[in-house]
C-alpha cells in the first residue's frame, strides 16, 4: 500500500504557489525536470532574458509532481502561502474551542468554565478542545519559524515557546469541574505549569515585539512604528493577558467568558502578526 501511494504521487501536480522559484543572484532557468539550473558563460556573464539576477518564472501549473516535489530540497519560504496556513490554523483552532462546549456533559457552563475544563480529564468530547489547542499551538510555531528574518530573537523564542506550551496544554488535561471525579493529580500540575509558561511567554513576547517595533526601526521589518494600530493592538493584548487571569482568580463566576476573550485577543493579535510577515 506505501508503494501505491508514493507511486501514485508521481501524477499529482503542484500549482505554482507551492514551488516557488529560489531566491538567486544570477539568472537561472527551469528544466523539463523541475529543477533551476544556473546559466553563465565563460566570463561570468549573465545570459537569457531578462535583467541578471531575475529568476524567470512561468505562471499556472508547472507539472511538478508530488513525488519530485518531496525529494526536492526546499528552495525558499513562500511567505504569502505560509502566512495564509497560519491564519488557517487559527481559525480551525477558534472553531474548535467555540463550539467545544457543546460536546460537553450536563452541568458544563462556557460563562463559568474555562477552555481547560472543556478538556478536561475523562471527557469523552474533550479532543474537540484539545484539536484547538493543537492547531493554536502549531500555528503559532509555524508563524515563529517563518518571521525569525525579522523578529527579533527574543520575540521568536518567547513565541516558540508559547505554541510549545498551548500543545502541552492539550498533552496534559486539566481536572474535571464535577465533584468526586477521579483524575491524576499529576497531570493537571503539569498541564497548570504549561499554562502559566504559556501566559508569560505571550506577554513577554508581545512586549518584545512591541520594543522592536518602537525602537527597531529597519529590523522591525520598517522604520519605527509608534503608533498605529499595530502597536495599539499590542498594547491591547498586553493588558488583556496580564489583567484577564487576575479577573479569573478573583471573579470564577465569569472565568470562561473572561478567558475566551482573551484567546479572542491572542487569535486576532496572531492573524495580523502572521498577514504583516506575508506581506
Amino acid at each position: 500500500m506505501p508503494f501505491v501511494v508514493l507511486t501514485g504521487l508521481a501524477f499529482v501536480k503542484l500549482p505554482e504557489p507551492f514551488y516557488p522559484a529560489p531566491s538567486l543572484p544570477f539568472a537561472a532557468s527551469r528544466g523539463r525536470d523541475g529543477c533551476y539550473r544556473v546559466r553563465r558563460d565563460r566570463v561570468g556573464r549573465h545570459r537569457g532574458r531578462g535583467a541578471p539576477g531575475e529568476v524567470p518564472r512561468r505562471r499556472g501549473w508547472q507539472g511538478v509532481s508530488v513525488w519530485r516535489y518531496l525529494l526536492t530540497p526546499a528552495t525558499g519560504w513562500n511567505r504569502r502561502a505560509a502566512a495564509w496556513g497560519v491564519v488557517a490554523l487559527l481559525v480551525v483552532s477558534a472553531a474548535a474551542l467555540a463550539v467545544a462546549p457543546a460536546f460537553m456533559p450536563a452541568g458544563y457552563d462556557w460563562v463559568r468554565h474555562t477552555t481547560s475544563e472543556s478538556a478536561a480529564q475523562g471527557l469523552a468530547g474533550a479532543w474537540v478542545a484539545r484539536l484547538g489547542f493543537v492547531a493554536f499551538g502549531l500555528a503559532v510555531l509555524w508563524l515563529a519559524a517563518g518571521a525569525a528574518p525579522t523578529w527579533g530573537r527574543g520575540a521568536v523564542w518567547m513565541h516558540a515557546a508559547f505554541g510549545v506550551c498551548m500543545v502541552g496544554t492539550a498533552a496534559f488535561s486539566h481536572m474535571p469541574w464535577w465533584e468526586g471525579a477521579a483524575f491524576d493529580p499529576v497531570e493537571d500540575l503539569l498541564h497548570s505549569v504549561t499554562a502559566t509558561v504559556m501566559g508569560f511567554a505571550f506577554v513577554f513576547g508581545v512586549m518584545l515585539r512591541l520594543a522592536q517595533r518602537w525602537f527597531g526601526g529597519a529590523s522591525a521589518g520598517g522604520a519605527p512604528a509608534r503608533g498605529g494600530r499595530r502597536v495599539v493592538l499590542d498594547v491591547v493584548a498586553v493588558v488583556a493577558a496580564s489583567v484577564i487571569p487576575l479577573i479569573m482568580m478573583f471573579e470564577a463566576d465569569v472565568a470562561g467568558l473572561v478567558q475566551r476573550l482573551m484567546f479572542a485577543v491572542a487569535y486576532v493579535w496572531y492573524a495580523a502578526a502572521a498577514l504583516e510577515a506575508g506581506g
